[in-house]
């Protein structure tokens, strides 16, 4: 059998610095402590209070967006345990997954589900409807704790994301062979995978798949880098920052034009050159030493992912809505001098990332 994650929802702080082990301790003693959706959903929001309250402190991005992400790992574990119980299953037979910004370890305080469900069965046409029927509950709970639906259905509650690992195999497999628009969308969230519950090492063949197989289709890649080039940094021929006018204001989408970039081209280089690592930081620094980028030129690439993940966790964090479509939404002529500067040039580094995917891949 392998190793398994705490189906409890402990979480395990001992490696966080002095300034995250209280509030980490306390919340994720909450978590483990919660017999019901009601007790999770008021952990869940302890985590976007201790959020605000990290940056507040001045802490970094990175290091606030690693400790959402893994809070919400234990929000999850505890939900499926819990579910787990009711209904008399094994999860020693199933492993849940995070996908997209979770599997990343990048959440930040607005946050929708990416997930999914490897059951282990030798029958699964007969037992998969229990183990859906446990997957909606997560989901349902989770909805009630704050954490949105997905509007693309990339959820284990739905039968196409609750399957065997062969299943999941030749799921992955026919996106690659085939590459079609619609696949390629699908690589980009479920290929950012992490196991988070469960027998964790269910998942290590999607892992070795999605680390494997795309760098020997270079079709595949192809594919994927014309797909992450269709939306261009929006800087003007003059480097000023292309924004949409809404009364008055020079509105700025900070996820979609700014850190999707970066995590665009993170990912597809790490799918070239078969990078284990989820994080954009770890990819990126990762393909700049197979690249052999100089040093000043892929900490550029990292400080201006980081800047940009920092200016959405502080717009969410002064706005407080929990509305995923405004959320990431800044007003640029709010911003001061030097983060109007830092913005700039953060956005300028990723259009020389995405010149390079242009020049490795777009002949």
């Amino acid at each position: 059998m392998g190793p398994a994650a705490a189906p409890t929802g402990a979480i395990d702080t001992s490696s966080a610095g002095s300034l995250f082990a209280e509030p980490l301790d306390r919340i994720g003693k909450a978590i483990a402590a919660a017999t019901g959706v009601d007790e999770l959903a008021l952990a869940a929001q302890g985590i976007r209070f201790m959020a605000r309250d990290l940056l507040d402190q001045g802490v970094g991005a990175r290091q606030v967006t690693h400790l959402i992400s893994r809070l919400n790992d234990g929000v999850a574990a505890r939900m499926l345990h819990i579910a787990a119980v009711v209904r008399h299953l094994d999860l020693t037979q199933a492993c849940w997954l995070a996908f997209g910004s979770q599997g990343r370890c990048e959440q930040t305080m607005v946050t929708d589900q990416d997930n999914g469900l490897i059951f282990e069965s030798e029958r699964p046409s007969r037992e998969r409807e229990r183990w859906l029927e446990l997957a909606r509950g997560v989901n349902e709970g989770l909805s009630a704790c704050g954490y949105a639906p997905c509007g693309g259905q990339v959820m284990a509650g739905n039968p196409a994301c609750c399957l065997t690992v062969a299943e999941w195999c030749d799921r992955f497999g026919g996106w690659i062979e085939h590459g079609a628009p619609h696949d390629l969308m699908e690589a980009c969230i479920y290929f950012d995978l992490r196991p988070v519950a469960g027998r964790l090492q269910l998942a290590r063949p999607l892992k070795e798949l999605v680390t494997r197989q795309p760098g020997s289709v270079p079709r595949f890649l192809k594919q994927m880098a014309d797909n992450a080039l269709r939306d261009e940094v929006p800087l003007s021929w003059l480097g000023a920052i292309e924004t949409h006018k809404l009364a008055g204001r020079s509105l700025f989408d900070l996820k979609h034009h700014g850190t999707m970039p970066f995590v665009d081209a993170a990912r597809l280089y790490a799918l070239a050159f078969g990078i284990e690592h989820t994080d954009t930081r770890r990819r990126l620094r990762a393909v700049a030493q197979r690249l052999k980028v100089p040093d000043h030129e892929s900490e550029a690439w990292v400080r201006g992912f980081e800047y940009l993940q920092l200016l959405r966790l502080q717009t969410q964090a002064a706005s407080g809505t929990q509305d995923r479509e405004t959320a990431n939404v800044i007003d640029v002529g709010s911003l001061n001098d030097i983060d109007r500067r830092m913005l700039k040039e953060s956005l300028r580094v990723a259009r020389r990332l995405q010149q390079r995917m242009q020049l490795d891949y777009g002949r």
